[in-house]
């Protein structure tokens, strides 16, 4: 999932920039027509085929074969006075033809849509649409409110963008469950009413966020959940380390992802060349020839730019770390490209790097300190500081290796930029698509006289002005991580000396968690220079409140949610890790494993770890809709017994017994009954008095 699920680097999407947050669907076909059901019968804008993570040569099944169902949800659950009762139409896809309903009680299998049009996640998550037949299995997409074409009216909306959050959007699932199971016969849903039916969640990244939390939080209504690389551990209250991403991600461009062991060193060393050649003008003319760039550098300022360029696509490059041809990441981030990264782009990457270009790296990688050798040229390194031993650009000519090293990193990175094929030399002045700056110039200063409260200009002003056109992906993310605290710091730092980036990102090897932290989410401040309102004044840098609603590591109290990570995808080091807090919460290590690998549909090409962790979570699924049906059958006997009660009761008492809470018996909600409780302590009070 090529999401930027850092608020770091959401200052490209605030720009108006086109980032890896920022999303369309994949044209391959124009649909028609859909089916729609629902009380409104406005369908939405209908949305194309995304393109198919596998080649198109094997049909699988994709949006072609959704019910699309119109859901209405109020625009808050929990403030609907805030809201004057304002609702939206929220996009479901329904495919029913595996399930068995009534009483075989099919379970549900329940997408919990995240940052991305549903489309996405419908057409790339195989291992619903495989697992559905073998356990007759009902399947639901449901769209993210605020994405896609599930985006409430903006303009002229109070505070527009305060109810978008993570609770918010897990009361959006939780309605839509409980419509299934005890909704109106003539309602949206009732032609799937699902009262005994096991609900099973799926999600991947922060859509595995919210399938881990919606079982945390809605057991009622949620029997076991599948969390693939799901970050829910990379919050700044947990204590993560900050180049946790980068480190990660390094494994993909070493002999653990499959690439050659010389790889890492060489990238990392071509780094730390390219910086100190350039000092010079004749450095940077004879890197502009060796590296074929499209225009020659001109500063050290442009060197640094390059370095950028050549470091961006590593992240997107680990995420994508699937063994089949994908375009999946790439069209995410290049306007719509169809074209594909290759299997293991980062491999792919390496085959170029893997040889002996007598360029070494010698001292104490760890500590940054080091220097790098290429012959009679030197470069001793101390954090971020490179100094030369004097050499001349004629020792480099001579040398060639060197020469090489760095030809062949500008090469070895087209994998990723010239993706379609059509680039004829380097362009690094084109801004890499999907890595937004750390920082935030956008992000207005607070008033000196009233820290944290709205300036006067603010006052009176939160009619939002921008309209849906206006929320672009990237926006809206980045309002979702204000109101809900979601600052993953993991992505925060890297060259710190566990990785193969340099320089460091951080300006001393002596910096604190809490400098990172500071002013990580200023742009929250931001959105009301373009119309939008609603967003906390005083961002939760720190994620407490998260930490708070979803229990930070303290979830061992939970049960029935299976975790898994890949071992080359950046957000593992995010992710809960293996073997998982208990025996109910047990986490799954994918070797050779990009970004939710496990979600996609099965080939031939898949390594043996993710068909191992992909049958361990149909074993899940399976005890878990087990355990569901039989819990459901108690309440259901329970239900009965409590209902011969009330009847005895009734009878004794002469039939003064609320005939509504009668009904709720018969219609099997005597949890709610318990719950009021009116009905049934007077009976027993009766009974007592009577006794």
């Amino acid at each position: 999932e090529v999401h930027l699920s850092s608020p770091q680097f959401l200052a490209r999407a605030m720009a108006g920039r086109r980032g890896a947050g920022s999303r369309r669907c994949d044209v391959i076909m124009a649909l028609a027509a859909f089916t729609w059901t629902g009380a409104q019968a406005r369908p939405f804008a209908a949305l194309p085929r995304m393109a198919q993570a596998l080649p198109a040569s094997k049909l699988q099944p994709s949006t072609v074969n959704c019910t699309w169902v119109a859901y209405e949800q109020p625009l808050s659950h929990f403030s609907p006075g805030a809201t004057s009762g304002q609702t939206f139409l929220q996009r479901l896809c329904i495919y029913d033809k595996f399930w068995i309903g009534g009483a075989a009680a099919g379970p549900v299998f329940f997408y919990t849509g995240n940052e991305s049009p549903v489309d996405e996640y419908i057409n790339n998550t195989g291992l619903m649409w495989e697992n559905a037949p073998k356990l007759n299995a009902l399947l639901i997409w449901t769209e993210h409110r605020y994405f896609g074409e599930s985006v409430p009216e903006l303009s002229g909306t109070p505070n527009c963008l305060a109810w978008l959050s993570s609770e918010e959007a897990l009361a959006d699932f939780a309605v839509i469950l409980e419509a299934l199971r005890e909704g109106p016969p003539d309602g949206p849903l009732a032609r799937w009413h699902a009262p005994k039916s096991p609900v099973i969640a799926f999600g991947g990244s922060y859509g595995g966020m919210l399938a881990a939390w919606f079982r945390m939080k809605y057991p009622g209504l949620v029997d076991g959940a599948i969390a693939a690389s799901a970050p829910i551990w990379g919050g700044p209250m947990l204590q993560p380390a900050v180049d946790g991403s980068a480190a990660q991600l390094s494994n993909a461009a070493r002999p653990v992802g499959g690439a050659a062991p010389a790889c890492a060193p060489n990238l990392k060393a071509a780094f730390v060349l390219i910086h100190d050649v350039a000092k010079t003008s004749a450095g940077r003319q004879l890197l502009s020839e060796s590296m074929g760039l499209c225009e020659p550098l001109q500063s050290e300022q442009d060197a640094s730019v390059v370095l950028s360029y050549l470091q961006d696509p590593l992240f997107n490059l680990a995420e994508g770390s699937y063994p089949f041809p994908s375009n999946y990441i790439t069209y995410a981030t290049f306007n719509g490209t169809l074209a594909q990264l290759p299997p293991w782009p980062v491999k792919k990457l390496c085959e170029k790097l893997a040889g002996d270009f007598g360029v070494s790296i010698r001292g104490d990688e760890a500590s940054v300190k080091f220097r790098v050798d290429a012959g009679p040229i030197s470069v001793a390194v101390d954090w971020d500081t490179a100094a030369g031993n004097g050499y001349y650009l004629d020792d480099l000519k001579a040398q060639k290796g060197a020469l090489r090293l760095l030809q062949a990193v500008a090469e070895a990175v087209q994998v990723w930029y010239n993706v379609t094929g059509g680039q004829k030399c380097v362009n690094w002045r084109t801004p890499p698509p999907t890595r937004m700056s750390s920082s935030s110039p956008l992000a207005p200063k607070m008033s000196a006289a009233m820290p944290g409260l709205p300036t006067p200009a603010r006052r009176g002003a939160n009619l939002c002005t921008a309209g849906k056109s206006a929320l672009n992906i990237g926006l809206a993310w980045g309002a979702l991580c204000c109101n809900s605290g979601i600052n993953l710091v993991t992505t925060a730092a890297h060259g710190l000396g566990r990785d193969l980036f340099w320089p460091p990102s951080l300006p001393t090897r002596n910096f604190s968690l809490a400098e990172v932290v500071h002013g990580s989410m200023s742009f929250c401040g931001s959105y009301g220079s373009q119309g939008f309102y609603g967003l906390p004044s005083r961002p939760d840098e720190w994620g407490k409140w998260m930490d708070v609603a979803y229990g930070g590591k303290h979830i061992a109290g939970h049960s029935n949610i299976f975790f898994s990570n890949g071992e080359l995808d950046p957000w593992t080091a995010a992710g809960v890790p293996a073997p998982g807090p208990t025996e109910s919460l047990p986490s799954e290590l994918i070797a050779l494993g990009g970004h939710h690998l496990d979600l996609f549909f099965s080939t031939a090409a898949d390594p043996a770890s993710v068909r191992r962790v992909r049958a361990s979570e149909l074993a899940h699924i399976a005890r878990w809709i087990d355990g569901g049906r039989a819990s459901r059958a108690a309440s259901a006997e329970s239900a009965s017994s409590m209902l011969e009660f009330v009847d005895a009761a009734d009878r004794v008492m002469g039939g003064s017994l609320y005939k509504s809470e009668v009904d709720l018996l018969q219609h099997g909600q005597w949890q709610r009954l318990v719950v009021r409780g009116n009905g049934l302590r007077s009976v027993l009070d009766s009974l007592l008095q009577k006794d």
